[in-house]
């Protein structure tokens, strides 16, 4: 009849159990995590930055240049943008023109300024 401390001793999975915890205190002496409280203190700055940049959308800029006038209808290219979008026209004398888009053909955007026009 064998002694139960012998038979603890050599069972080899009791062993490989005390093997892999020791290689796990090891390895968790060397990583040392921050405490709980830090930790929600990091994440909150992480999300914070994150809630900042949903706060201000980044501005879309698309520019095109105005090919004709006739009348009121101003008739623009290089751009895209669909019926009923307002548009800045920027003019040779540094003002600015809002206009809606009424139409379009193929690749051109036909314009209606919605303030008031000189020159």
């Amino acid at each position: 009849m064998k002694e139960t401390g012998a038979a603890m001793s050599d069972d080899p999975v009791n062993e490989r159990g005390k093997v892999w915890t020791q290689r796990l205190k090891a390895y968790s002496d060397r990583v040392v995590a921050p405490p709980v409280n830090q930790r929600s203190g990091i994440w909150s700055r992480c999300l914070q930055n994150y809630q900042d940049r949903i706060q201000t959308p980044p501005t879309m800029v698309v520019e095109g240049k105005l090919t004709r006038m006739v009348g009121l209808t101003l008739e623009a290219v290089g751009c895209q943008a669909p019926i009923g979008a307002r548009c800045m026209v920027s003019t040779g004398s540094n003002t600015k023109i809002e206009a809606e888009v009424v139409g379009f053909a193929g690749d051109r955007l036909y314009l209606m300024p919605t303030g008031e026009l000189q020159g």
